[in-house]
């Protein structure tokens, strides 16, 4: 929100006519949008590049996500020798 006043004070300042409100407001809602956007997002590799190191590597097996998920919910012994 404070971006778009922003921008709208600088247009008043540099002498151009104030934007509506309703501008203001759409320009708040599509910056907020742009953050509010989930990162990364999923996209379809069509770059006939089977690993490309720009779209995060292969993906994961289910199995190999729910293990990870498993592993990071709770402590585990990943550095420990439980025998000593």
């Amino acid at each position: 929100m404070r971006e778009a006043l922003e921008g709208a004070r600088a247009s008043v300042t540099t002498g151009r006519d104030a934007p509506e409100a309703g501008a203001v407001a759409a320009d708040a809602a599509a910056r907020l949008a742009r953050e509010r956007r989930a990162w990364p997002a999923p996209v379809i590799n069509a770059t006939g590049v089977i690993l490309h190191t720009n779209l995060g590597r292969a993906p994961l097996s289910e199995a190999s996500v729910r293990a990870a998920a498993n592993a990071a919910a709770e402590y585990s012994d990943l550095e420990l020798d439980l025998e000593t």
